[in-house]
């Protein structure tokens, strides 16, 4: 029930200073020699462990099961000994990342109904649509915990189930084995060392390995938020949740909208939703049905626009929900009324490349060793590194470049999978290295990725096999399909191999 979660966190917050869904204060208190050992770390919706800026951190003897997101994930860390480590993903999570919208989205309602603010959402109180959320989140809580069933039942909680049924049982977002990356969150593209305020260093990994690590990276496409021809300000609500309206249901029928006229749609139906792929021509008939999830933002968002919002201590300044936005939601008009006004980057009045919050989807990785320095990795192992998301969508373009305003690498990247990324790092010695099934079902596979500036890598030992790329899919972006043992990018300097 609880979305964003670490087993153990080894600082007083789980972000720095600035960043995070709320603020967590001025200052950030982290650990200092620090020794976990010893053990099993079990179920987790995010991480096993988690932290920033801590110092002298030993990890060692710990089996890592049934995490989400990553085994292990330290930014901005000062001194770090992982030993004797293994991991392995999760395979029965119930729930997509949009469950999480509406445990975050509640907070505001409530303020709404306890202060018995006078406004409506297609004739829906804040009661009603604060209702509605609740008896949602208890349908799920009884499905899962209660029952103790596997997934919620589409029997007897359909709307829920339409929602936020997970049909693949794994996360839908990108996946790590252990990542370190520099100071503050990891959510945006690869990075690079000019753009990092504070390094990782003097990490030490060995005989550390992943066994199992699977993913369904699924892509959320939002609408362009500013009419600014150029803009790259994505619509969402005060938490940073995309405002989605272009989710399918475990069918493949629209959840928020619905077509107007007789558009043709990429799968089966006419101008009904039955289809599987949005095109660009059925999108623009597109008209606003609402669910629960998008009706609760949007009454959010449209108080926040009347400045009811002004003296809670609930904060605001992430919602980029316009008012147009609200009236087009409200109004029977087609979509195209909307996007006309609001091209975007691409001139289409949408972005990709991102996930529910909009992060950048970089795919499925044994180990992220990003924007760290004097950093050793002996007789480690990635295994069975699965990826079944799908190519990117065509909604922004059949050739678009940087969709996600804060992509490093071009086109899209949510359907690749790596053994190893070593981006925006230098001074790195990778000894003794194997990766074996790495598994893309509609991208590249590669072994190691060495990315933007990484400089000074020494690689010995280093085996790489059962590398299996994706099959192209029609009516999708088509980035790259390629299946590469060590690829080293154009800006990557003083690579050496052994």
């Amino acid at each position: 029930m609880q979305r964003f979660f670490s087993i153990i966190e080894t600082a007083d917050r789980p972000f720095i200073p600035g960043q995070g869904p709320h603020d967590f204060g001025e200052e950030i208190g982290s650990a200092e020699n620090l020794v976990i050992k010893n053990g099993v770390l079990g179920r987790s919706s995010h991480h096993g462990i988690h932290g920033n800026s801590p110092k002298n951190v030993t990890i060692k003897n710990i089996d890592f099961l049934d995490f989400e997101v990553a085994a292990i994930a330290m930014n901005g860390v000062n001194g770090l000994n992982l030993k004797n480590l293994t991991a392995r993903s999760r395979t029965d999570v119930p729930i997509l990342g949009q469950f999480s919208t509406i445990q975050f989205i509640k907070p505001y309602l409530e303020f709404l109904v306890q202060n018995k603010v006078e406004i409506t959402f297609r004739n829906q109180t804040p009661t009603q649509i604060r209702d509605r959320v609740k008896r949602a989140i208890n349908a799920v809580h009884h499905d899962l915990v209660v029952t103790g069933n596997r997934y919620i039942s589409k029997k007897k909680n359909p709307n829920e189930w339409a929602l936020f049924h997970n049909k693949e049982g794994v996360v839908d977002g990108n996946a790590y084995g252990f990542l370190i990356n520099g100071e503050g969150v990891a959510i945006h593209g690869f990075p690079k060392r000019e753009d990092t305020n504070k390094l990782s260093k003097n990490i030490n990994i060995s005989n550390v390995n992943v066994g199992f690590l699977k993913a369904n990276i699924r892509e959320v496409i939002p609408l362009v938020a500013t009419s600014e021809p150029d803009s790259t300000i994505h619509a969402r609500d005060p938490i940073g949740s995309v405002f989605q309206i272009m989710a399918l249901d475990p069918r493949g029928k629209p959840l928020a909208v619905q077509f107007k006229g007789k558009g043709k749609g990429k799968g089966k139906g006419k101008g009904k939703g039955k289809g599987k792929h949005f095109s660009a021509d059925t999108v623009r008939n597109a008209i606003y049905k609402g669910n629960l999830v998008t009706d609760a933002q949007a009454i959010v968002a449209k108080a926040i626009l009347a400045g009811i919002f002004q003296n809670s201590h609930l904060s605001t300044s992430r919602n980029t929900i316009n008012e147009d936005l609200i009236t087009w939601s409200e109004s029977k008009k087609p979509l195209s009324s909307y996007l006309d006004t609001y091209p975007g980057i691409n001139g289409t009045g949408f972005l990709c490349n991102g996930d529910q919050m909009f992060h950048v989807n970089k795919g499925v990785i044994g180990f992220k060793l990003d924007a760290g320095k004097q950093m050793r990795v002996k007789n480690s192992k990635a295994s069975r590194i699965i990826n079944i998301g799908k190519p990117g969508s065509i909604l922004c373009g059949r050739d678009y470049k940087k969709s996600h305003p804060r992509a490093t690498l071009e086109g899209y990247g949510g359907n690749v999978t790596r053994g190893m990324s070593i981006s925006g790092s230098k001074n790195v010695k990778i000894i003794g290295f194997r990766a074996g099934s790495i598994y893309s079902k509609t991208g590249s596979a590669i072994g190691i990725d060495l990315l933007t500036d990484a400089k000074n890598i020494r690689l010995k030992d280093i085996k790489i096999q059962k590398l299996r790329k994706g099959k192209k899919t029609p009516n999708t972006y088509q980035s790259t399909n390629e299946a590469i043992r060590i690829r080293i990018g154009p800006e990557t300097q003083q690579v050496s191999k052994q």
